[in-house]
């Protein structure tokens, strides 16, 4: 008896240990042990946490194997936390033609929460990211409705979570990318709610929620702010706040490479 209340102590306290390490920053992915330690222990007794720190640990696909196997996957909780893992195990796909199931997927299982639930913050963000990769695999003056479907979720996840600053980010990148065409593009396929000024407004509120720690939203305003040569100092400023910053998202050190070409360019 002694030695397995030791034993489970020593797990408890690895598991401790993974959660204080894993949930402030992930620079790397986290271990197949450390994986297996969160799915084996904290799993069936907290699947939610469990899955949370496996995004955490990049670790996408375990996420998603945790909550299927000891969740309700028509609860709200559990379903938005699938389509988080789905789209961003989609994400880091090495051929994207091949993803967008998986974004459409993330898309339906967010729209499932919405149906009970019109006003989940983490729906709408979903839903949001989803609409958005899959209208730039397909082209955003091709996919119309999906980049509409993009703008009005991630208006409706900023404004029902006010601390989801990837919404107001989405937004952001949703106006630089539509400004790229003329006017009369945008009026033509319906787009015309794209404005100029709206991209450092939501660059600006997604880095005032996320407290400067957003390492992709530095880059992307630094790289729309350095077009103008007046706007250059700001926008080395967000470079170098970029590239100062630990990793946290998968796609952070993609993002302080550019960070790094725009330094170099100056």
């Amino acid at each position: 008896m002694r030695s397995m209340m030791r034993m489970n102590l020593v797990t408890l306290l690895a598991i401790v240990l993974i959660l204080l390490t894993g949930t402030v920053e992930a620079k790397t992915r986290m271990s197949d042990e450390d994986a297996s330690q969160i799915m084996d222990n904290l799993g069936p007794v907290d699947p939610l946490a469990a899955a949370d720190e496996l995004s955490v640990g990049w670790r996408h696909l375990d996420a998603i194997q945790v909550l299927e196997t000891y969740t309700d996957t028509s609860d709200s909780e559990s379903l938005w936390r699938i389509a988080r893992s789905r789209i961003d195990f989609a994400e880091l796909m090495s051929d994207q033609e091949a993803a967008e199931p998986h974004f459409l997927l993330a898309i339906d299982e967010a729209e499932r929460i919405l149906a009970n639930e019109p006003d989940n913050p983490e729906a709408h963000r979903r839903i949001a990211t989803a609409s958005g990769r899959v209208a730039l695999l397909r082209g955003p003056f091709s996919a119309i409705g999906l980049v509409k479907d993009t703008y009005r979720h991630a208006l409706q996840a900023a404004a029902l979570g006010d601390s989801l600053p990837a919404a107001s980010y989405i937004l952001g990148r949703t106006h630089r990318t539509l400004m790229e065409k003329s006017g009369i593009i945008r009026r033509l396929a319906g787009l015309s709610f794209a404005a100029e000024d709206s991209i450092a407004y939501y660059f600006t509120q997604a880095l005032t929620v996320a407290k400067g720690n957003m390492i992709q939203a530095h880059v992307e305003f630094a790289d729309h702010l350095i077009n103008d040569k007046d706007e250059i100092d700001e926008g080395r400023a967000h470079i170098e706040a970029a590239l100062e910053l630990p990793l946290k998202d998968e796609h952070d050190a993609e993002a302080q490479q550019k960070a790094r070409d725009l330094l170099s360019g100056l």
